[in-house]
Parts: C-alpha cells; structure tokens; sequence
C-alpha cells in the first residue's frame, strides 16, 4: 500500500464542498423533539481525504461526541439492476465543534458519506472540505529526491 503525500497546509488546495444546519423539530407529544435526520451527502467525492467539522450552539459543554460519519457506496455494477447492496466501509465518531482531518482507503475511485447526528443533538452545522491539491507517492517524492541529489552531486564540476 502507498501512502499519499498531500499538500495540506495550501488553502487552494482545499475546496469547501458541503455546509448544511440543521436543527431538531419538536414532536407531537409536549416536550418531545424529532432527531435530526442522517446528512446524506447529495454528490460523490473523488479524493480520498476530506476535512469535516460538526459545530452545535446548543451543545452543552459537557456532550463530546456529535455522531458518526460513514463512506459509503456501491458494491457491484449499482443500480436497480444490482443485486449487491451499498455498504459503509469506514466509520467514525465526531467529536463535537472539532475538525477531523480523515483519509479513506482507497475501496473504490468515488463514493458518498453520510454523516448521523447522535439523537441528542439539537442543531448541527455541518462543513465539509475536499482535498482537491496534487497527491504524490512516496516513491514519486524519493525519484524528486535522488534527481536533486544527482543534479547537487554534478555541481561545481
């Protein structure tokens, strides 16, 4: 497996993609709210690495954890004529009001996330960002490198 080498201290690197709020809408039953729903991303990603901050101004201090996020896509051809399922392949608690940098395996060349909200939540702005700079091997780099290295060894001759 090779790990990718990003750029991630370029902000044109970076692309804001998705930037949603929403909040709990109260039940029928005085005193009782309806959870937030699931943000279904409407669009696939490309790149493997994203950067995703759930914010709460309701939150109380004492609440960690804003809920989970899942990649998820489609095994086989997709579609109707499919008879495999869409699968969420990594999963991860959020922290709340904190920005987690995450780097997905590489399963398939697109996929979608959904991000839930714990059902405590009583509004969450979601942000997300795409890494959409130059992505480097490490073999690549050690090629950059050796040719530095060559090109400094054959100067002042």
């Amino acid at each position: 497996m090779s790990y990718p080498i990003l750029e991630l201290g370029v902000e044109s690197n970076w692309q804001l993609v998705y930037n949603e709020t929403r909040e709990q809408v109260k039940g029928n039953i005085r005193g009782t709210y309806t959870p937030i729903p699931a943000f279904e991303v409407p669009f696939l990603f490309t790149s493997r690495t994203i950067v995703i901050r759930p914010l709460s101004r309701k939150g109380r201090p004492t609440w960690r954890f804003a809920g989970s996020l899942a990649q998820r896509f489609q095994v086989g051809s997709g579609g109707a004529v499919s008879a495999l399922p869409t699968v969420d392949a990594d999963v991860y608690r959020l922290r709340l009001n904190r920005t987690k940098l995450i780097t997905f395996e590489e399963y398939k060349s697109d996929y979608q996330v959904v991000f839930e909200p714990f059902y405590w939540m009583k509004d969450i702005e979601l942000k997300i960002w795409e890494y959409v700079g130059p992505v480097r091997t490490l073999r690549e780099s050690v090629e950059e490198i050796r040719t530095r290295v060559d090109y400094l060894s054959t100067y002042g001759d």
